[in-house]
């Protein structure tokens, strides 16, 4: 495969990698060993198609993609886990912290005045030195509603995204930004949540979809839908809970419209240069300098608790 993770850009969500099982658990199919040792068997190779790689591939990357938003807002997000930000893409919706969710709430319902503010969501898993993808917030913060499909249980609400771009973009691409609302550290130096000014915002979405990248965590789908299953398998019953069902258009992908894409927020916090992921704490934490942990569960820059 193409060993994922292998950059280390944004740091996710979770506080440490002791949680999901450390270094494996975070990069997956990037990562080399990515088997628990009582995972039943093989996991699909990277490159593997999908019906949903297929699908989500025509739909994000635009190359033409207008990065001109003044109006815009811009949070970081960090992941511990590739398998959170799987499930953020393939079911376009994000889980973050307490904290992460309230922050990324308020965002959006700031945002919905006489002219909106799109918010933009930058992905990125800890310890990967790379930002993982781009998407835009589609609705406010469902508080209620818990998705058992994250590999920790400990996140709460849902929100829904739709990712603009799904690729990897080193930190080194990213870490001359730097942001005057964060003692102008580098974007790539940012928490979970950190939010990015709007002018330090475009640039990074600029940057990203002019990339020519070159591997994508759309390359592992197939590993993580089997992971993903596993996983779920090895749930006691009654913590599995109701299983939440996503029609296409209801996705990040399925016609919703905008090219603008958005996925989960976390709280993670993180010592690294990963700019967007799940926080594994809130399925995301901090890498590296792009954001202050506002996703699931970590004290860095991070995503949705994994």
């Amino acid at each position: 495969g193409r060993g994922r993770g292998s950059g280390r850009l944004f740091h996710s969500r979770g506080e440490g990698s002791t949680n999901r099982g450390g270094e494996r658990h975070r990069r997956g199919a990037r990562g080399g060993d990515s088997r628990d040792q009582d995972d039943p068997g093989p996991l699909p190779p990277s490159g593997t198609p999908t019906a949903d790689t297929e699908r989500i591939r025509l739909q994000v990357n635009d190359q033409h993609f207008d990065c001109n938003l003044p109006n815009a807002r811009f949070f970081v997000i960090k992941s511990y886990s590739e398998d959170d930000v799987h499930k953020a893409i393939k079911h376009g919706c994000w889980s973050s912290t307490t904290l992460g969710n309230k922050r990324l709430d308020a965002a959006w319902n700031a945002s919905q005045g006489d002219v909106a503010r799109p918010i933009f969501l930058l992905f990125s898993v800890n310890s990967s030195q790379q930002v993982c993808g781009a998407a835009k917030m589609t609705g406010p913060v469902d508080h209620n509603t818990t998705l058992n499909f994250w590999t920790q249980d400990k996140w709460t609400g849902k929100f829904n995204v739709e990712w603009v771009f799904v690729k990897d973009v080193p930190n080194k691409a990213l870490r001359h930004l730097t942001l005057s609302n964060n003692d102008n550290k580098p974007v790539t130096n940012s928490r979970d949540t950190q939010e990015v000014l709007a002018e330090t915002g475009c640039e990074v979405l600029r940057i990203i979809r002019d990339f020519q990248h070159t591997t994508s965590i759309l390359d592992d789908f197939a590993f993580y839908d089997a992971r993903q299953q596993q996983l779920l398998d090895h749930k006691p019953a009654h913590r599995r809970g109701p299983q939440q069902s996503f029609g296409r258009g209801t996705g990040s992908f399925g016609g919703r419209g905008s090219p603008n894409g958005v996925g989960k927020a976390d709280d993670a916090k993180t010592d690294g240069e990963s700019l967007v992921g799940k926080n594994q704490q809130q399925q995301g934490a901090a890498e590296d300098p792009v954001g202050e942990p506002v996703g699931a569960g970590n004290s860095q820059v991070g995503g949705v608790g994994g």
